[in-house]
């Protein structure tokens, strides 16, 4: 019996030192010895019938730490130079980083799961740049580490954007989006997509 007691613990220390994660970033694998580039890209907020369109510019898609067969322990450790204009959630804890290295510690990720972690530089804050981190994974006490680069060029762009409206609206707005009644003379107001000064 005792020869019998000895084998599962083997066992279950040897599942528990194989036990892996997998980092994926839109589906796709991620090679531990490549550094990832992520592309910012721009979100539009509105629609059509509205003159204005705001758009951000900012990392679309989590990174997706998925894990084996086993449950597991995973501790999340970001080291930046450009902390300063980081901002990061995982495992249900979020933060804007106040120092070049932070961790979060023993999130637990449930057998066959996977868990989102958001990782993204303020555009606002940064500008066109890019950014770069360096994400380490530790479960069981092996530590897997992950090079990304966070790219945001002039393909994305931040702001107001005007969009084409239908001719059938004839609905006058002001700079700021108001739908305004009565325009002013001099005035530059906007119709259907179209700024004009009012005469």
């Amino acid at each position: 019996m005792k020869k019998l007691y000895s084998l599962i613990l083997m066992a279950l220390v040897a599942v528990s030192a194989n036990a892996q994660i997998a980092l994926t970033y839109k589906g796709e694998t991620v090679d531990p010895s490549q550094t990832l580039n992520v592309y910012a890209e721009e979100e539009n907020y509105g629609d059509e019938t509205d003159p204005f369109i705001v758009v951000e510019c900012g990392i679309k898609e989590p990174l997706v730490v998925n894990t084996s067969s086993s449950t597991l322990s995973v501790t999340a450790k970001v080291t930046t130079s450009d902390w300063k204009v980081m901002q990061w959630c995982f495992g249900g804890s979020c933060k804007k980083m106040q120092e070049s290295t932070m961790t979060v510690s023993n999130v637990n990720i449930a057998a066959g799961a996977s868990t989102a972690l958001w990782l993204e530089p303020s555009f606002e804050e940064g500008g066109f740049a890019t950014y770069t981190a360096k994400v380490e994974f530790t479960v069981s006490g092996k530590t897997t580490v992950y090079n990304i680069n966070f790219v945001y060029d002039e393909s994305c762009t931040l702001g107001i954007k005007n969009t084409s409206i239908s001719t059938a609206n004839s609905t006058i707005f002001d700079l700021t989006g108001r739908a305004i009644k009565n325009p002013m003379n001099g005035q530059i107001y906007i119709q259907n997509g179209r700024k004009f000064i009012q005469k």
